[in-house]
């Protein structure tokens, strides 16, 4: 939790507010959070106004996950959030297409290959038989076929011979 940029802290508003759901306001203090009274469907035991005295500046979202309700607004207080620079998200990069994602799951296989590879001292040659194909899985990415580049840099670059 210490590493997240972003916490959605779920709390059931059909219990009573325990202990260890004070506990977790405190745990996040200092964080970007988002409260999520679920269960909105059912009968409500928990104090909303001491929810929202304990999340302070922090959104408190209803939601009934059963009945579809509060989906929106959950998504725009994590969206309000977001673009109000609140969530870092500078480095990130999102990927969602499955094609895509299972692409970079092979092609993250090919390159540990090649670091294990390089690692036992093999041939060149050999090492680049997994470096092509993490080319190559990157390439189907982005739309473009890159072997004959990537072919043409490893073997100038090492002095070999096609």
């Amino acid at each position: 939790m210490q590493e997240a940029d972003f916490i959605l802290l779920v709390l059931n508003q059909n219990e009573s507010l325990s202990v260890e759901d004070e506990a977790l306001f405190e745990a996040v203090k200092g964080h970007n959070f988002v409260v999520v009274l679920n269960k909105t469907d059912l009968m409500q035991n928990i104090d909303v106004a001491r929810v929202r005295e304990l999340a302070k500046d922090n959104p408190v979202v209803e939601t009934s996950l059963v009945n579809d309700a509060g989906i929106t607004q959950l998504e725009l207080a994590i969206k309000d959030l977001f673009f109000a620079g609140e969530i870092d998200a500078g480095d990130a990069t999102y990927v969602s297409n499955a094609r895509h994602i299972a692409l970079l799951h092979e092609a993250i296989g090919a390159i540990e290959a090649v670091i294990d590879g390089v690692e036992a001292g093999m041939p060149v040659d050999i090492v680049q038989i997994d470096m092509t194909r993490a080319w190559d899985l990157l390439g189907e990415i982005i739309g473009e076929s890159v072997q004959d580049e990537l072919l043409d840099q490893l073997f100038n670059q090492f002095c070999l011979g096609k």
